[in-house]
């Protein structure tokens, strides 16, 4: 849903070059700093401090401050006469009541504020009248807020720019505009700051509105805003096609969707259209394909995806085309009988959240034995979604699959089960494939029955690593068989297997299943790993904070100049770049940057002289640079001045849809509550999906906690020219608010460490229990220091820090908050290792780490620490009066006491 006044500011004339400067105060301030990083407007979120003076404040063009200073802090009254001292000077605040004194708010008997504990949406309406901001939006259009509420009868300095529709407030101001001194103040009564800023994508269009109007129109977006967060990336495209001409056609699925497989069986004829362009089956030959024409295998299956085909027998793959350009439409085909799947959009992926038990009817998992349930975190007082399933003794199965080319994906953490293991189950012929990975001693097993018996393809030697997170494929292609375990690759050979169900099991103990996918194996195109794309949490409608890490735009980093955005990685090797823009004159636009350092490189230039409307620029950097604009061939842009950092730049009549911008390349690494950690390995305390706070279970994150310290590195070895971003917050141990329960204290990001070690190579602490806020670490010697004010323990609780670090030859700089916190360049730069996060006495919780750089070959988990890990686990256990078998447990208490006697 998008308001007339975002295509009414498209008509304005060209502003100043800046931007205003905006900073955002008080506690819970989530929802203003998401809305205006979705917009591309840069921000400064204040601490304590800096909130408290108004010579600070001064710097800044509008300031918002938010309504939930009510709990004692002992520096809101400074901060509330800061405010006052800054709109008397001149200021522009836009605020809700609870964060302004009483002596900016109109005065006299006729204006009163209600305090009010109802959450419930109280819908508003924008009031008719003549100011600026009342129309910029559609007549009708209704908005909604809960909590605090004004009343007040008609007063001269008060313009009323919303009321409210229902209730108990129905007819009551929703937001006022007042005069201060010199300085505008626009209050909301309502709770929209936090509330509707993580939850009401129309808040966002409200508030940039209002932003906008203090700010004199020099606030406007900086890019298109027409995508709903965590849509698909959006591809610029024609129409799709109708109908192919003439009759018997059947229609079999949308392109859009992914891959799909077309079984013609052994006497093949007919025609295929896949998009717009058109294949034919006559003579036992393939026609129209790029290239000309291919010969048919007995039986003949067709492969194919928008960005190229295969053509598959039962021992071989008898050719493989990419198609001229990606494809958008239908899928038809006419002729004899064919066996039509489209695999990804029903098999992507299955984290057991969107189907249910296995046990209902309908579900994916059709058939189970013995103990199996869905599970979470598994702690009595707070309880996550139901998100991962628990096998005990037991096994899962699908229906019949009926595919011949594709890779079966899944996680598992192996608790105490003797073996785990995933199969293709049996065909028409009584053949099974199965994976078999057994714990503690020996390596996994490639192997395949039939009639005759069990015969092994292939053997690896590496077992399943226990109480770690580990990814387990299954691949049949044509009849050749691949497995991964981990790290470890299982070549099996020719197999003669097209299909049948699937099926995940365990025996002798327990093991947890999640993350389950099913996709098509690499093709000829071999495309490379989206980064950052739109992955949403399991909280309701998926919008739990996706102001900060679901968004796309929330990798790309503006500057104070408009028209002017940097990612926040830094890109080694391959690279691919896709940018839909929109051009409104003859003189625009769009300029691609890559240099050492985030300064204005030019490296590829498109226009002046393009037409009005939408264009679609892709660049890729694979070996020689090239690049096309709307599908068609650009001359080939130089190579890129050494370095890694990569931007845009663009004239004030082009427009890219920053949302729809996507970065592919291989090194890079992401972690998200939505998936298992299976790249990283655990050397210290537990990590598990959890939740944050006891009162909102429904929301997942990836915790760390201490025993006394947690530590979690990935697997892979960085080169230099790295780069680190990672939302770091602290999970609620005990009451609101209380410093002792939830410190900001010790939350650690390793650099250059050897997997074992936390303080092996560069650590940066933040929240250090001794003088400096955040210290960087050499080998546990202090090499800089920070004295930038980190959040006040009240507004911990809700608190993501956003931290970002680059070491670039032995240069190491660090931002919180996108903003500047330390700086340090190492003489003797420590050699390439693994990246970490840890925390001690506390509990780390992220949703979101990313790592970008040129990743080594994967390390193998130490032995020792698995083993000190287990130590821990079965001391912990024994210490919080964990009962197994009599004989056991004895045993375990009786070693836990000598180790620890306390």
């Amino acid at each position: 849903m998008r308001t007339c006044w975002l295509l009414a500011l498209l008509t304005l004339p060209a502003v100043a070059a800046d931007l205003p400067r905006l900073a955002l105060v008080g506690p819970l301030r989530m929802g203003p700093s998401g809305v205006l990083l979705r917009a591309g407007l840069p921000v400064d979120c204040l601490g304590a401090h800096e909130a408290c003076d108004s010579a600070v404040l001064q710097r800044y063009d509008v300031v918002l401050a938010g309504s939930m200073w009510d709990r004692g802090e002992p520096w809101q009254d400074d901060a509330k006469q800061a405010l006052a001292s800054y709109l008397r000077r001149g200021g522009r605040v836009l605020a809700e009541a609870g964060g302004l004194p009483r002596e900016v708010l109109p005065s006299g008997p006729r204006f009163r504020h209600h305090e009010s504990g109802d959450q419930d949406d109280r819908p508003f309406r924008l009031a008719a009248g003549d100011h600026p901001l009342l129309r910029r939006f559609a007549p009708r259009q209704r908005f909604a807020g809960t909590g605090a509420w004004f009343s007040f009868q008609e007063l001269d300095e008060v313009t009323v720019l919303a009321t409210f529709l229902e209730g108990d407030a129905a007819g009551e101001p929703a937001i006022f505009e007042h005069r201060v001194g010199a300085g505008r103040l626009i209050v909301l009564a309502s709770q929209l700051f936090y509330v509707q800023g993580n939850w009401r994508n129309d808040y966002d269009e409200l508030l940039l509105a209002l932003v906008d109007d203090l700010a004199d129109g020099r606030a406007r977006p900086q890019w298109d805003l027409a995508r709903d967060v965590g849509d698909a990336p959006l591809w610029p495209s024609a129409p799709p096609p109708g109908r192919p001409a003439g009759s018997g056609w059947q229609e079999l699925g949308d392109l859009a969707c992914g891959a799909w497989t077309l079984d013609l069986g052994a006497q093949p004829r007919g025609a295929l259209v896949v998009g717009d362009l058109p294949l034919r089956v006559a003579g036992r030959r393939l026609h129209g394909l790029p290239g000309g024409s291919l010969g048919l295998p007995n039986p003949a299956i067709v492969r194919g995806d928008d960005a190229g085909g295969e053509l598959l027998g039962p021992d071989r793959v008898a050719a493989r085309w990419s198609w001229p350009r990606p494809l958008r439409g239908r899928l038809w085909w006419r002729g004899t009988p064919a066996r039509y799947t489209a695999r990804e959009p029903l098999w992507v992926s299955d984290d057991f959240t969107r189907t249910g038990p296995p046990q209902q009817p309908g579900g994916i998992w059709q058939r189970h034995r013995g103990a199996v349930c869905l599970t979470g975190t598994g702690e009595p007082f707070v309880r996550v979604p139901e998100f991962a399933l628990r096998l005990r003794d037991g096994e899962v199965a699908t229906g019949e699959a009926g595919w011949c080319n594709y890779t079966l994906g899944l996680s598992v953490q192996l608790r105490d089960a003797r073996e785990v293991t995933v199969a293709i189950a049996q065909d028409a012929a009584g053949r099974e494939l199965t994976l078999r990975c057994p714990a503690l001693r020996g390596g996994p097993r490639l192997v395949l029955r039939d009639g005759r018996g069990e015969r092994e393809l292939a053997r690896g030697q590496e077992p399943l690593p226990p109480l770690q997170w580990t990814r387990l494929e299954l691949g049949l292609t044509a009849g050749q068989v691949q497995a991964r375990v981990g790290g470890e690759v299982l070549t099996g050979g020719p197999c003669d297997l097209l299909g049948g169900s699937l099926r995940i099991g365990c025996r002798g103990g327990e093991v947890i299943v999640d993350d389950v996918q099913i996709a098509a194996p690499p093709g000829a195109a071999d495309p490379l790993p989206t980064v950052h794309p739109a992955q949403l949490d399991k909280g309701p409608e998926s919008k739990l904070d996706r102001d900060t890490w679901a968004h796309p735009a929330a990798a790309w980093l503006p500057t104070t100049r408009r028209g002017e955005v940097w990612h926040a990685g830094r890109f080694n090797g391959p690279l691919t770049l896709s940018v839909p823009f929109t051009v409104r004159g003859p003189q625009d636009s769009l300029t691609v940057h890559r240099g050492p350092q985030r300064v204005a490189r030019p490296w590829l230039r498109v226009g002046p002289g393009l037409p009005p409307g939408r264009h679609w620029l892709q660049v890729s950097h694979r070996g020689q640079p090239a690049a096309w604009l709307d599908g068609r061939p650009l001359p080939p842009p130089a190579a890129p001045a050494a370095g890694s950092a990569l931007g845009l730049s663009w004239t004030p009549g082009a427009a890219p849809l920053i949302a729809g911008v996507e970065v592919a390349s291989p090194h890079v690494q992401e972690l998200t509550f939505e998936r298992q950690p299976v790249d990283w390995w655990e050397s210290g305390g537990t990590w598990q999906i959890g939740s944050r706070w006891p009162c909102q279970p429904q929301y997942a994150w990836l915790i760390g906690t201490a025993q006394p310290q947690a530590v979690l590195w990935h697997d892979r070895p960085w080169t230099a020219d790295l780069a680190v971003q990672a939302l770091l917050g602290v999970r609620m141990l005990g009451r609101y608010g209380d410093p002792e329960t939830e410190p900001f204290e010790r939350l650690r990001l390793l650099l250059a460490g050897n997997g074992r070690d936390p303080w092996s190579g560069y650590t940066l602490e933040l929240g250090s229990p001794i003088a400096g806020f955040s210290r960087l670490y050499r080998k546990r010697q202090v090499v800089a220091t920070s004295t930038r004010e980190l959040p006040h323990w009240r507004e911990v609780h809700n608190y993501w820090g956003d931290l970002r670090v680059e070491l670039v030859d032995g240069q190491i700089t660090a931002w919180l908050g996108r903003r500047p916190l330390l700086s340090w360049e190492d003489p003797e730069p420590l050699p390439p290792g693994q990246v970490g996060l840890a925390c001690e006495r506390n509990s780390l919780v992220t949703p979101y780490v990313a790592i970008y750089g040129e990743p080594g070959a994967p390390r193998s988990y130490p032995a020792a620490t698995a083993s000190e890990l287990r130590t821990a686990r079965r001391w912990a256990a024994a210490r919080a009066n964990h009962r197994p078998a009599p004989v056991l447990g004895a045993l375990t208490r009786l070693l836990a006491r000598l180790q620890d006697p306390a």
